[in-house]
């Protein structure tokens, strides 16, 4: 039998190729993920077999007895392929479920959180939306705070915020001043702060800002991450965030990802808490507290019906 390997982006593709090189006669053996070391021809590998006759000549008696025992062989075969792939396309589960805390503050009488995070991750939708699902849902007086010092725009993206939902407003001239923002902390009143988006470049700002929302213990700091982010980018992204001390999670645009591996794996590396998803443009409807029932599946329904459909 001859067996050769096929290898494009989509499993779809990928057959249509086989099937015109091979013929009708052509019969699928595999189908997966393609290997580390063929990625750049593609990201799906299927395999396909084609009988051939030695020298053309005719087939010996008990010919068909022997080809409807490697068919029946083959059948058995595709069948635990099915299964195999069947299993490949359910979501990996984790070495170990993460947590979910959606509690904002460390003091529940007047708390304070701040969300911290790389650039675009949108965390100052992200803070508007979490203003006015506490006004709303909760009844509570909240403030919402801009440390966006000397960023274009920042300051005024969140008072614009803050202007339409009827919230008070302070912006921060300094990091300095954030002991007396939590000094003057109103009972019942929740206060949200928000950081500006940091690049790799702007380490020495992101660790000024750092050292004052950690040197102020009542301020509960949540790091904001893009649920699409690569999981091999990840790494960089703690180590540049872990002298803010985060102590929960915040994913947005889960609704742009068909992957759940960068929450996971964020969730396994740091041990903290999963707060809250974001995902979608709405304020405040698309973002609610963190349940694993709302994790993105691991790959794309219409893959893994491919798959499962091609075997």
């Amino acid at each position: 039998m001859r067996i050769k390997s096929y290898f494009s982006n989509s499993v779809k593709d990928a057959m249509r190729a086989a099937r015109e090189e091979l013929g009708s006669d052509a019969m699928l053996l595999n189908s997966r993920a393609a290997p580390p070391e063929a990625a750049h021809l593609g990201r799906c590998e299927v395999v396909f077999g084609l009988g051939e006759k030695p020298g053309g000549k005719a087939e010996a008696p008990g010919a068909e007895r022997d080809l409807a025992a490697e068919f029946e062989a083959l059948r058995r075969q595709i069948e635990r392929l099915r299964g195999d792939v069947a299993d490949q396309s359910a979501p990996p589960a984790p070495a170990c479920t993460p947590r979910t805390d959606a509690h904002l503050g460390a003091s529940r009488r007047s708390p304070v959180a701040a969300l911290v995070g790389p650039s675009g991750t949108g965390k100052t939708t992200c803070i508007a939306k979490l203003a006015l699902r506490e006004a709303r849902s909760a009844g509570r007086a909240v403030r919402l705070v801009s440390l966006g010092i000397g960023r274009v725009g920042h300051t005024d993206h969140l008072r614009s915020y803050a202007r339409i939902a009827g919230l008070e407003f302070q912006a921060l001239p300094n990091p300095c001043a954030l002991r007396a923002l939590v000094g003057s902390r109103r009972p019942g009143t929740l206060t949200l702060i928000d950081t500006p988006g940091f690049a790799q470049t702007d380490r020495a700002e992101a660790e000024r800002i750092a050292a004052a929302l950690v040197s102020e213990p009542e301020i509960d700091v949540h790091l904001v991450l893009s649920a699409g982010a690569r999981p091999e980018d990840l790494p960089r992204f703690l180590a540049f965030f872990a002298p803010f001390r985060p102590a929960k999670l915040l994913f947005t645009r889960l609704d742009e990802t068909l992957g759940r591996d960068t929450i996971l794996q964020a969730a396994e590396t740091t041990g903290l808490p999963l707060s809250y998803f974001s995902a979608g443009p709405r304020v405040p409807e698309d973002l609610a507290p963190a349940e694993l029932s709302r994790l993105p599946n691991a790959a794309p329904s219409q893959e893994r019906e491919a798959l499962i459909f091609a075997a």
